[in-house]
């Protein structure tokens, strides 16, 4: 269940882009489609069957 505590930098719209600054607080996040990061990365292979 998602809270809805902290909307201020919520997109407007599936898969959007919020605003990035909003009352003085930045806001950000990062993703990726990718499964594997590094090679050395040992937690790589268990994402990997858990994706």
């Amino acid at each position: 269940m998602r809270t809805k505590q902290f909307l201020d930098g919520e997109p407007s719209e599936y898969c959007g882009e919020g605003q990035s600054y909003v009352n003085g607080v930045h806001y950000f996040s990062w993703g990726s489609t990718g499964i594997f990061t590094h090679f050395l990365d040992v937690s790589d292979p268990i994402l990997a069957l858990t994706a």
